[in-house]
């Protein structure tokens, strides 16, 4: 999931320990940086939580490019996300080696 896609696991939890499955999870999504600089601002106010802190919040271990609008991709615990837009591509390459592996 890239970009504000992780968004809509915020409610996913592991079924052994009922725990979200960020919890103890390295994971990225859209950055409150990235949030700031977007000309869509007016959506973000659409949002009811921010991701990178919601991530942050559910126990997950938020990790973002060295820059804004960097390429991210992170695959851990089984949940496999991207930064922002510029991850999509890296995302699928990532996806596609899971899945021949």
């Amino acid at each position: 999931m890239v970009c504000h896609g992780p968004g809509a696991l915020i409610l996913a939890t592991n079924p052994t320990t009922k725990k979200s499955i960020f919890a103890g999870a390295r994971a990225t999504g859209f950055s409150n940086s990235e949030e700031a600089q977007t000309p869509y601002n007016d959506f973000v106010n659409i949002l009811p939580f921010s991701l990178e802190d919601k991530i942050k919040e559910l126990g997950g271990k938020y990790e973002k490019a060295d820059q804004d609008w960097g390429v991210k991709v992170i695959w851990d615990q089984g949940v496999l996300t991207g930064q922002n837009p510029a991850s999509a591509g890296p995302l699928a390459v990532k996806l596609k080696e899971i899945l021949e592996a």
